[in-house]
């Protein structure tokens, strides 16, 4: 009788013990390009924690572009995804901003699209007002982001232009670049030109090699040669 009892506590407590467990919630999803739409595989994907610094969690999208993360605790996570050779990039991440995923009853974080930008790449060739390549000339490369509400310049990389005056800037996230005309300085040590002068430039041309290039936004993977007088 007393084996009896002691197996039925047991069971008792194995049950209160299992109904204590919290349950645990996904977070799932398809990393897609945002120019296409088309699915990417092995894209390093991982969460991280956002109430606590914590180590993330990494895995690679299948041949169809999805990833899992199971067994999560309700929460808050940031979510990034990264191509090989290039810079994380955060959820629906615009400048310094991005979205979060939030995990817990009711919610839905299985059923996540991605839209990850391309690498961009901007390149060009810096004239003097003659047409002539000013080699050596110090360009500064900037985007424009939010400080209290008012849209401000931040110098994101800069390069030296090269004997033929050539320059380029590679590995540079897409959405967050803005266009020549508002994203270029030159410098140069001459008469002919002002230091430190906000370039003008001329608009942006399609090229076989970009036909979706937009004329305000360097939304392009592959922006096409461009000239600029300075």
């Amino acid at each position: 009788m007393s084996l009896c009892r002691s197996l039925a506590l047991l069971l008792t407590a194995t049950s209160i013990f299992r109904g204590q467990q919290p349950p645990s919630y996904t977070i799932a999803g398809t990393i897609v390009d945002h120019l296409s739409g088309r699915p990417l595989p092995g894209i390093l994907v991982s969460v991280t924690t956002v109430a606590r610094n914590s180590e993330p969690i990494s895995v690679l999208t299948a041949a169809d572009g999805r990833f899992t993360f199971p067994n999560l605790v309700a929460g808050k996570y940031a979510l990034a995804a990264e191509r090989r050779g290039a810079r994380p990039e955060l959820y629906l991440q615009h400048g310094e901003f991005s979205t979060a995923i939030v995990t817990g009853p009711g919610l839905d974080s299985e059923h996540i699209t991605f839209p990850l930008s391309a690498p961009a790449r901007l390149s060009g060739t810096v004239l003097d007002s003659e047409g002539d390549p000013v080699p050596g000339a110090q360009i500064m490369l900037f985007t424009q982001v939010q400080v209290d509400g008012l849209p401000q310049l931040m110098q994101v990389n800069n390069a030296m232009a090269s004997q033929s005056g050539a320059f380029r800037f590679s590995n540079l996230r897409g959405r967050a670049i803005t266009s020549p005309c508002e994203g270029i300085r030159g410098t140069r040590k001459t008469r002919q030109l002002r230091r430190n002068r906000l370039m003008p430039c001329p608009p942006l041309r399609p090229s076989s090699t970009s036909p979706t290039l937009r004329p305000i936004l360097a939304m392009s993977p592959i922006l096409p040669l461009l000239s600029h007088s300075i």
